[in-house]
């Protein structure tokens, strides 16, 4: 078995890995375990799934292709923040700004009346 076999690759544009099996991407793995958390910790982070062979699979993929996962990472960062910045950008909808009004006014803090 490859490491390669733990993961699904998905090309640009979309560019995203996943452990295969799982809606769980590669990054949210590496990220657990370089903040310091075992590959049983991250295991049982995600309620037992992926199965721990999968954890251990991605970590492994991890440390052989350091370079290229990095690289992944940080276009997948540049990209999330090209978005939310694009997001940001957008005006405030009506709605929105009727709640901020209702909370600036106190009426929503209060929650419902007794």
């Amino acid at each position: 078995m490859q490491l390669e076999d733990f993961l699904d690759f998905e090309p640009p544009p979309l560019e995203r890995i996943r452990v295969r099996g799982t809606r769980i991407n590669l990054e949210h793995i590496v990220s657990l375990f370089k903040g310091g958390m075992t590959p049983e910790q991250i295991h049982a982070y995600f309620g037992q799934w992926p199965p721990l062979e999968k954890v251990y699979g991605t970590i492994a993929y991890y440390l052989n292709n350091k370079e290229s996962v990095e690289s992944y990472m940080a276009r997948i960062e540049a990209t999330f923040q090209e978005q939310y910045q694009a997001y940001q950008k957008q005006p405030e909808s009506e709605l929105m700004r009727r709640i901020r009004e209702l909370k600036e006014q106190g009426a929503l803090a209060q929650g419902p009346a007794s």
